[in-house]
C-alpha cells in the first residue's frame, strides 16, 4: 500500500521530508534544506507535498461517513 499525501497550501512551512514536484510533472524529490522553516508560497515554489500521518484502519470509516 502506497503512502498517503496533500499537497501544501500558503497556511504550510516547508519541512524536512516535504517533496517537490519535478520539470517531468510525474515524479518527486526530496526539497533542499534551505527551504526548510519557509512559508509555502505557490507563486514561488512548484508543487509540495507532504506525506500524511499514518491513520488507523478503523478511523476511515468515519471519515467516509460510515458507521
Amino acid at each position: 500500500m502506497g503512502y498517503v499525501w496533500r499537497l501544501l497550501t500558503r497556511a504550510d512551512t516547508i519541512q524536512p521530508g516535504d517533496q517537490g514536484l519535478n520539470d517531468d510533472c510525474e515524479t518527486w524529490h526530496d526539497v533542499v534544506p534551505f527551504v526548510c522553516g519557509m512559508g509555502y508560497t505557490p507563486a514561488f515554489f512548484v508543487p509540495i507535498r507532504r506525506r500524511v500521518p499514518d491513520v488507523p484502519e478503523a478511523d476511515f470509516g468515519d471519515m467516509a461517513g460510515g458507521e
